[in-house]
């Protein structure tokens, strides 16, 4: 593993990036097949479980998985650093991994509807890549709050999610305990990267506010590129209880140094019944941190679906609850309240698009009037 990182300079000065981390060389490979029956050194002989490959892969090596869809009915726990995990592959070549294609091998990770788990938790991995796979339909149901029904990260530094799926997780937790990240939760890290990726269709329930129904990033320091992420959403009653919302929809910073670009957030929302839920940030949370936002799509969020009350509702595309953000060539567009709701922090915007949303900068400290 080689650290490295990026000197910038021009008559303005100079500025070091963040250290960077990748792998080099030919590491041991392991494979994992759905009719895998061997000691995992090549399609021939594959794993058929793929936590027996996350246990045996360690620094420095590779784990190849073959396209197809594989019953998760425990949660995989990956802690080994330094492993590349690639998905998509044919899954024929006698040397070596060969093609990879996720549009014809799709590699699929799911939870059947007997179980109750998450699709995978990623713990104090330092080093390392996540790439090419589905990760689907993890649902976790818990009392004492939750995180993470498809994708779990905590205490990592210097990991790769790359060309992921996050689709269908969803977590119900049947008390005023917090839940986090139907799709994916992030917690403690550093240097997580989430590029061309896609979190979809994720949903949470709780009495307490769910936090960012699709990601929930705390204490981290993130990049996220190329990416969608929509029709996420929160806040369904429970029970004969009262839900109490979604803060961020689509997306939950908190304390968070990220940097999002070129990403699209897009048509997730909040859902509820009880006349005194508060919903904040359809599209985007953001609760302290320095944050910027570049070159992104915030479209089609709305905060208001079912509620009793719309005035409780505030930051259909983003809602600005405390930190340092900024958004620079960013579009906001036709969010079915606020472009932008600011509640407190410092906010830049600059070289942006407002347009059709009912107001496109709310609660402003100078006139923002849209």
């Amino acid at each position: 593993t080689y650290q490295y990182r990026i000197l910038a300079s021009n008559t303005a000065g100079s500025v070091w990036s963040d250290q960077k981390s990748f792998l080099t060389g030919d590491g041991n490979a392991y494979y994992v097949a759905t009719n895998g029956t061997g000691a995992g050194t090549n399609w021939a002989t594959a794993f058929s479980n793929f936590q027996t490959a996350l246990d045996t892969a360690t620094n420095g090596e590779f784990i190849y998985i073959e396209g197809g869809t594989y019953p998760i009915t425990n949660q995989l726990i990956w802690t080994n650093s330094g492993v590349t995990i690639l998905g998509a592959y044919e899954g024929i070549d006698a040397a070596g991994p060969g093609e990879f294609s996720v549009t014809n091998w799709p590699t699929v990770l799911a939870r059947p509807s007997s179980t109750t788990n998450r699709i995978m938790l990623a713990s104090e991995v330092n080093g390392g890549t996540l790439g090419r796979l589905t990760l689907s339909n993890g649902y976790l149901n818990a009392v004492s709050g939750a995180a993470g029904g498809c994708l779990c990260v905590v205490g990592a530094s210097d990991l790769l999610l790359s060309s992921l799926t996050l689709a269908g997780g969803n977590i119900v937790v049947d008390s005023y305990a917090p839940a986090m990240g139907a799709g994916l939760s992030i917690a403690h890290s550093t240097n997580v990267v989430l590029a061309g990726s896609t979190i979809r269709d994720n949903r949470g329930t709780c009495y307490a506010p769910f936090l960012g129904s699709g990601i929930y990033a705390t204490n981290t320091t993130l990049t996220i590129t190329n990416c969608v992420v929509r029709n996420n959403e929160g806040g369904y009653y429970i029970g004969t209880g009262a839900d109490q919302g979604v803060w961020g929809g689509g997306m939950c910073l908190k304390s968070c140094k990220a940097t999002v670009v070129d990403t699209t957030v897009a048509a997730n929302y909040s859902r509820g019944h009880y006349q005194f839920t508060t919903f904040l940030g359809a599209g985007l949370y953001v609760d302290g941190g320095t944050n910027l936002f570049r070159n992104c799509l915030i479209a089609g969020n709305n905060t208001r679906i079912n509620t009793h009350n719309s005035s409780l509702a505030y930051g259909d595309g983003v809602y600005l609850l405390k930190g340092v953000s900024t958004f620079a060539n960013c579009t906001f567009i036709r969010n079915n309240g606020h472009g932008i709701y600011y509640k407190g922090g410092s906010v830049t915007v600059t070289n942006s698009i407002l347009w059709d949303n009912l107001d496109d900068l709310a609660n402003f400290p100078t006139n923002g009037q849209g």
